[in-house]
C-alpha cells in the first residue's frame, strides 16, 4: 500500500500480472475457446437419468452439466470426482475423449449407462429389482 497524502490514508497499490494469474488468463482462453468451438465427443454417450429421459451427451459441458445437475444417482464415487475433473479439463482444452471415457466409466459405475460403444449394458430394474438390458 503506499500513502494517499491528501485524504491521509494508504491507497491501493497497483499489481501487474503475475506469471500465475497469467497462467490463469491462458487456461481461461483455452476453455472459451473449447467451448465457441462446440468441442464434442467423438461418439455421445447415452445416460438414463431417470425412467423417462435418455440423454445423449455430446460435449463435456454436457457432461458437466449432467453430473452436476442434481440427478446424479452416485456422487460418492471416485469415478464421479474424476469424470468432473476431466471434464472441466477438456473444457479449458485438454483430451475430449479422456474426458468422454471418465463421463462413461462414472455412468457405468452409477448404472446409469444406456450403451458402451456398442455392448448393452444392464439399465435400472423394475420395482421388483430385476435388470433389464439395453441395446
Amino acid at each position: 500500500m503506499t500513502a494517499d497524502r491528501s485524504l491521509g490514508r494508504a491507497a491501493p497499490r497497483q499489481r501487474s500480472l503475475t506469471r500465475s494469474s497469467e497462467g490463469a488468463w491462458v487456461a481461461i482462453e483455452r476453455a472459451r475457446a473449447a467451448m465457441a468451438s462446440g468441442a464434442a465427443f467423438a461418439r455421445p454417450v447415452e445416460v438414463a437419468l431417470d425412467h423417462a429421459l435418455v440423454r445423449a451427451i455430446r460435449t463435456p459441458r454436457e457432461a458437466l452439466d449432467c453430473l452436476l445437475g442434481g440427478q446424479w444417482p452416485d456422487k460418492s464415487a471416485l469415478a464421479y470426482e474424476l469424470a468432473i475433473s476431466d471434464c472441466l479439463k477438456a473444457i479449458a482444452g485438454a483430451d475430449l475423449e479422456a474426458a468422454r471415457a471418465s463421463f462413461q466409466a462414472a455412468a457405468r459405475r452409477a448404472h446409469i449407462l444406456i450403451a458402451d460403444d456398442g455392448a448393452a449394458q444392464p439399465t435400472a430394474g423394475a420395482a421388483d429389482g430385476s435388470a433389464s438390458v439395453a441395446a
